[in-house]
């Protein structure tokens, strides 16, 4: 499985069983008309990152090495360490990718707006807490 893939699906199944936070009704709707702006503007830049972006903010190679380094044990922050790269960049590159694929998520319908927002006010700890977690043993 790609290293990727593994990570964001991990990140995922733990975002998707975060609560919803109560907010003013006012508060969710300038938050929703908002994020409607926000989806049409990156519709219209279509700026998805690729696998591609992923390896070079890791500083890694190739998506093989990455996952060997994984199942030897190392953390994601670890092998950016190992390849001189800042962790800070690739927990940014994961936290938009998250944020795109709540969006839409909400859009579709998939989720209400009060899940919407709790995911989304946990999600950069959620993605800092994983990429400093070994998941396999060494």
């Amino acid at each position: 499985m790609n290293p990727k893939r593994m990570f964001m699906i991990a990140t995922l199944a733990v975002a998707l069983t975060l609560g919803s936070l109560g907010t003013s009704s006012d508060t969710r709707a300038s938050a929703a008309a908002e994020l409607m702006n926000v989806a049409d503007r990156a519709e219209a830049e279509s700026p998805v990152a690729s696998e591609d972006d992923f390896l070079q903010v890791l500083g890694a190679s190739s998506d093989d090495d990455v996952y060997e380094q994984l199942q030897s044990g190392m953390s994601l922050a670890a092998i950016a360490d190992r390849n001189q790269s800042d962790v800070r960049q690739l927990i940014q590159l994961q936290t938009t990718q998250m944020q795109q694929l709540l969006q839409d998520r909400l859009l579709q319908g998939q989720i209400s707006f009060a899940e919407y927002e709790s995911q989304l006010e946990e999600l950069e700890s959620l993605l800092t807490e994983s990429a400093h977690a070994s998941y396999f043993a060494p």
